[in-house]
């Protein structure tokens, strides 16, 4: 039975997850109701797309819910008898770790359009510090695969600056591996940046020699380091390839005829004549 009123002076009173209820009621013009857990769904789109169930904020989350309720409720949609999370997995996750059967969700209008229901998982996953890099760029490349927003579009929905938007789309260029390491080390965004700027095989390279301690400026001693390596070998390669010799001595001759006689003794010369005039 549906209750027009609000919840009171004491909201946690009703929504306490201990107490067996079915009620739903209205509020602010959106029902809120009572169901079993097993009928919530987390969105397999929606941007976050791990959470550690062993880690110290869901055990304490679910501590709280356990001794407190909900102060905010899980926002859901409903598919026949099925409900997809909108925004609040955290909480639906804190909730089975906790153990509780029923939880009470905020269902949401369903003539909403998809997008607006990803827009609303992306802003209550960006308010959390700790979203990983790639599942926000993740979520924007979702914005223009499946949706067609372009990079401006996604600008003004997001609330996010053309630059930043830019950079986080070219994380795709990152390379399987390094992703999947990087994601792991949870590695600063702006080192994420970096590596996507370079060509795959520099960027796996690189990347072997700063993943234990990945840094803006590890990248750029490593990217020094190759640069000098590069000039060392170049001079190695023309110290012992003859072709490379021979032609830088034809050019020097070209340009002075007397210039071998000051590079090659005049008695190797001697015996050079000596060797090929016969």
């Amino acid at each position: 039975m549906a209750k027009k009123s609000g919840l009171g002076s004491n909201p946690l009173s009703w929504i306490q997850p201990t107490k067996e209820k079915e009620e739903s009621q209205t509020i602010d013009g959106k029902e809120i109701k009572v169901v079993a857990i097993s009928k919530i769904k987390p969105d397999p789109n929606q941007p976050r797309q791990k959470i550690d169930l062993g880690s110290t904020d869901i055990k304490e989350l679910a501590q709280s819910i356990k001794n407190h309720g909900f102060i905010n409720f899980i926002t859901v949609r409903q598919e026949k008898d099925t409900y997809i999370i909108v925004a609040g997995e955290r909480r639906y996750t804190a909730a089975k770790v906790a153990s509780l059967k029923k939880i009470p969700v905020m269902i949401i209008d369903e003539s909403k359009a998809p997008l607006d229901y990803a827009l609303i998982q992306l802003e209550e996953n960006l308010q959390r510090e700790n979203l990983n890099t790639f599942d926000e760029a993740d979520f924007y490349q979702r914005l223009q695969a499946e949706f067609g927003l372009q990079q401006k579009q996604i600008v003004e929905r997001v609330g996010k600056s053309k630059a930043y938007i830019s950079k986080m789309m070219k994380l795709k260029k990152i390379e399987p591996q390094v992703k999947k390491e990087a994601k792991q080390k949870a590695v600063p965004r702006e080192v994420l940046f970096e590596l996507a700027a370079l060509d795959a095989e520099k960027q796996t390279h690189i990347w072997e020699k700063i993943k234990k301690s990945p840094t803006i400026a590890a990248i750029e001693k490593t990217k020094e380091n190759i640069n000098k390596s590069k000039v060392s070998n170049k001079k190695k390669k023309s110290n012992h390839d003859p072709s490379l010799v021979f032609s830088a001595l034809k050019k020097a001759i070209k340009k002075d005829p007397d210039a071998i006689f000051r590079f090659i003794p005049s008695k190797k010369i001697e015996k050079l004549l000596e060797d090929y005039s016969s």
